[in-house]
């Protein structure tokens, strides 16, 4: 490395450290020593400084009976991780004796990400990606989609700075009620994040890539994040009261490419941001493969907040909410005129201020391609139409029409339409950058390290929105009562696939199962017990495999037996409405000559064996777990 003055930057270990002399991921540190090979482990761990930190690794299935899985600071090692398993670091205060938990700091669940959740990527002192921004950065600990933890060839491969979009770059930290307690308004407590630091001959600028998440309690109206130093007594100095060559930087006029043509690294509406899939424009960016092909679901423009950064370039701090109606109140909604303001002509706003958890919309999402391991598209919301009626509503493009009687009865009786929270209104994108520069001007208590400190605001005015006292009614109201059932695919099927069957009937949303009976030209019948998909939905799913043959199968032996030419009818019998047991609806699929699938879902198309049983076992296993799906598509 260059020899320039005595500077800084963000300290790894020795062993990371002479890996970067030779690439970056030429050798990395915390080898997992209880995992089957390849061992995984992050090039950026030791990075961050944990000192306040508590690393837990965490179990989604939890049994009480088996011991918590560990995971070991000083090395980054940590007990095999299998799917199912998560983790959260607790970020405390400065109370050594007593110390209380600000804010839990998140990655991605394994094998998509590993503890303890933030990593840092130190490639050179000058190195720059795109649009000027610093090639090293402090980002999550996740890995690449088909390079994941579980993978063995090819080899696990990490995010770095410049991974593709949607990559899982961002740490996501949530701002808890312990920071807010007590506050009724302005600047609450500060969550610190604390970085190692060891002496080199440059200076270093890190992109910092992360989301801070209203989990207080308490609406926000803005926040701050300062850089500077934790003294022996617990209290945060600033770093220009210090007197440090230590800064903050938003981008403005930054080019380290072309330093004769200064640009803004970020642009005004990008330093502080609500997700673009709810709030934002298209974004073509990427050519032929756009970020965003559609309009934020609630607005075309960008909510969040305008940011400023003070002299000292110690405090970065929001200004004021982004126009966007993310803040506006609801206007009735009027279809033969035009709101002066110039909106989109309907209901222009539902949240107020920066929403809690608490108070979290409900939507509607639709798993498009079948699979409860992804994230599901948004397709109605629960809010005021203006005018103090609460129903389910559709997108801005729509102007926030109501979704009409028949897609709400289409979407109960549908094992991929759920109910579930928009979390993303209450997750705020934050970009900036860190500058390290001499490290002997640092205090001597903190000689070898720094903190970032992140402040919520918490708004003077603390009112619910209308949704929130206005709940909306389950799915399974919207369901007929005359029941359905539907078998998937149809009409055709590949032999040897597995039949999804699903039933809808709200006369039945108490129960845990319902009985099918599958029968087949040949002859064979099957008794099918299908699981309700989720709490008083009344809609219930399970599987009947299938087996090549050339004549019926064994009746109750859980698998039927097809040829080219079979037509398999289930039939669900409806005791209600009037009584009548001998009401049956009945779907017919006949099997055809087997074709390769395209790997598609949805009724009609054709699904391999693969698909099929992995879907369904997906599903199960989901349904499981308590029927916990992870909405992040629009993060």
């Amino acid at each position: 490395m260059n020899s320039l003055n005595i500077s800084g930057k963000v300290l790894l270990s020795v062993a990371v450290l002479a890996a970067f002399t030779s690439g970056l991921d030429a050798g990395k540190i915390g080898v997992l020593t209880d995992q089957a090979s390849p061992p995984s482990y992050s090039s950026g761990y030791g990075g961050w400084n944990l000192s306040n930190v508590d690393v837990k690794i965490t179990d989604l299935n939890f049994d009480p009976l088996v011991p918590p899985k560990v995971f070991v600071p000083s090395t980054g090692s940590y007990d095999a991780m299998v799917v199912g398993d998560t983790f959260e670091s607790d970020i405390n205060d400065s109370n050594v004796s007593n110390p209380v938990v600000l804010a839990h700091l998140h990655g991605k669940n394994w094998p998509v990400g590993e503890p303890a959740g933030v990593k840092v990527i130190d490639t050179s002192f000058d190195s720059v990606i795109e649009n000027g921004k610093p090639g090293n950065c402090i980002i999550t600990t996740s890995y690449l989609e088909g390079f994941y933890l579980d993978a063995t060839v090819p080899a696990p491969r990490e995010t770095v700075c410049d991974s593709s979009f949607q990559s899982h770059k961002r740490f996501k930290m949530n701002m808890l009620p312990s920071m807010v307690a007590g506050f009724f308004g302005g600047y609450a407590k500060g969550a610190d994040l604390t970085f190692n630091v060891a002496a080199d001959g440059n200076m270093w600028r890190y992109m910092v890539l992360q989301k801070i998440n209203n989990y207080t309690g308490k609406r926000l109206d803005g926040f701050k994040v300062e850089i500077g130093f934790i003294g022996a007594d617990g209290n945060f100095t600033k770093a220009s009261d210090a007197g440090a060559d230590l800064r903050l930087s938003i981008g403005i006029g930054e080019n380290l490419t072309d330093p004769l043509n200064p640009v803004d690294i970020w642009d005004f509406d990008e330093l502080a941001t609500f997700s673009h899939g709810l709030f934002g424009p298209i974004d073509l960016a990427g050519g032929a493969t756009p970020h965003f092909p559609n309009n934020g679901f609630f607005d075309d423009r960008t909510a969040g907040y305008d940011v400023n950064i003070t002299d000292t370039n110690d405090t970065i701090y929001s200004t004021g909410s982004l126009v966007s109606n993310y803040a506006a109140v609801p206007v009735p909604y009027s279809p033969d005129t035009t709101p002066a303001d110039g909106a989109p002509d309907g209901v222009a706003g539902q949240f107020g201020d920066w929403l809690p958890s608490a108070w979290a919309p409900k939507g509607i999402f639709w798993d498009d391609d079948n699979d409860p391991t992804t994230d599901a598209n948004l397709v109605a919301f629960w809010g005021d139409r203006g005018d103090g009626n609460y129903t389910w509503m559709k997108n801005n493009d729509n102007n926030f029409s109501e979704v009409s009687s028949a897609d709400l009865a289409s979407w109960s009786s549908s094992p991929v339409h759920e109910v579930a929270v928009i979390e993303d209104v209450l997750n705020l994108g934050i970009n900036y950058i860190v500058e390290i520069g001499d490290i002997g001007t640092f205090p001597a208590a903190s000689s070898d390290k720094f903190t970032i400190r992140i402040t919520p605001r918490v708004a003077a005015t603390q009112v619910a929105p209308g949704y929130a006292t206005n709940s909306n009614p389950p799915l399974s109201s919207y369901l007929d009562s005359n029941g359905t059932v539907q078998v998937s695919p149809a009409p055709t099927f590949t032999i040897g696939s597995a039949l999804t069957i699903t039933v809808a009937d709200t006369d039945l949303n108490a129960s845990a199962t319902v009985d099918v009976n599958v029968t087949t030209s040949f002859g064979e019948s099957e008794i099918v017990t299908l699981n309700e998909i989720g709490p008083n939905r009344g809609v219930f799913t399970g599987i009947m495999p299938t087996l090549a043959g050339t004549a019926a199968g064994t009746n109750d032996d859980n698998v039927t037996v097809v040829a080219v030419g079979t037509v398999v009818t289930v039939t669900y019998h409806d005791a209600s409405p009037a009584g009548d047991v001998n009401a049956t609806t009945t779907a017919v699929a006949v099997v055809t000559t087997p074709v390769v699938s395209d790997g598609g879902g949805g009724g009609g198309g054709l699904f391999s064996t693969t698909d099929n049983v992995g879907l369904v076992a997906m599903i199960l296993g989901f349904l499981a777990m308590g029927g916990l799906i992870v909405r992040r598509r629009l993060a």
